[in-house]
C-alpha cells in the first residue's frame, strides 16, 4: 500500500533563494497547535536525498529527520516518529486519527516556510542542531571555535568521537576536510568564542 505523501510547494522556492545565498542547510522556525508549540524545523539540501529534520528544544529534547523526496515530497505517516511528534505536542499518540494528525500539520508548515532565505532568521548554525543531542562528544560544547591542526602537536589523526561530532554539527565538506588535513573540530561552551558558521558551510 502506498504511504500517503504531501508535497511541501513553498520550500522548492525556499530551496531557490538557499542556493542564491550559497547555503546548503536552514532553520526554520515554526509554531504549531494551540499552544503555539515552538518546534525547530531543520532543511539539509546538501545531498540527495534532502532532509528536514524536526526537533523541539527543552529538558528533554526530541529530533528526527525525515527523507525530502524528488519533487519537495515527504511521506507524512512518520511511523516510529508519530509518537516523538505527538508527545513533542502535548497529543496522547494512543488516540491515533482520532487525536493528532500529520496531514495539518504539514500543510500548517508548509505555509510557514518563507519565499526567500535570511540570514537573520534561517542560518542553520552548528549549535542549533547541536542543542538536540546529549550521545555526543563534550555534548555540553555547542558552539564551534575552529580547526586544530593535529600534526602541529604530535597526533596522528583526529578521533572517531570528534569526527562524528564534526560530520553531525558541521557537515560533510567539513568532515571530508577534516580527515585528510588530519584536523580536529574544536568546541566551546562559552557563546562569545564561537566562530559564525552554518551547517554545510566550506570551512
Amino acid at each position: 500500500m502506498n504511504e500517503p505523501r504531501m508535497t511541501l510547494t513553498n520550500l522548492k522556492q525556499f530551496h531557490h533563494s538557499m542556493l542564491d545565498n550559497g547555503k546548503k542547510s536552514a532553520r526554520i522556525p515554526f509554531k504549531y497547535g494551540k499552544n503555539k508549540v515552538a518546534l525547530d524545523i531543520h532543511f539539509f539540501a546538501g545531498k540527495v536525498p534532502f532532509a528536514l529534520g524536526i526537533g523541539k528544544k527543552g529538558a528533554d529534547p526530541i529530533y528526527f529527520e525525515i527523507e525530502v523526496e524528488k519533487g519537495y515530497r515527504v511521506n507524512i505517516k512518520l511511523d516510529e516518529n508519530y509518537g516523538l511528534l505527538c508527545e513533542a505536542l502535548g497529543f496522547d499518540p494512543d488516540e491515533g486519527t482520532h487525536g493528532f494528525k500529520t496531514g495539518p500539520f504539514f500543510k500548517a508548515l508548509n505555509e510557514s516556510i518563507p519565499a526567500k532565505y535570511h540570514a537573520t532568521n534561517n542560518k542553520l548554525r552548528p549549535q542549533d542542531r547541536a542543542a538536540f543531542d546529549r550521545d555526543v562528544e563534550e555534548c555540553d560544547k555547542i558552539y564551534f571555535m575552529g580547526w586544530q591542526h593535529n600534526s602541529e602537536h604530535g597526533i596522528r589523526k583526529p578521533t572517531r568521537r570528534n569526527l562524528e561530532k564534526t560530520l553531525k554539527y558541521l557537515g560533510e565538506a567539513a568532515y571530508e576536510r577534516a580527515k585528510p588535513d588530519n584536523l580536529s573540530s574544536r568546541w566551546t561552551d562559552v557563546e562569545e568564542w564561537a566562530i559564525d558558521v552554518s551547517y554545510g558551510d566550506d570551512i
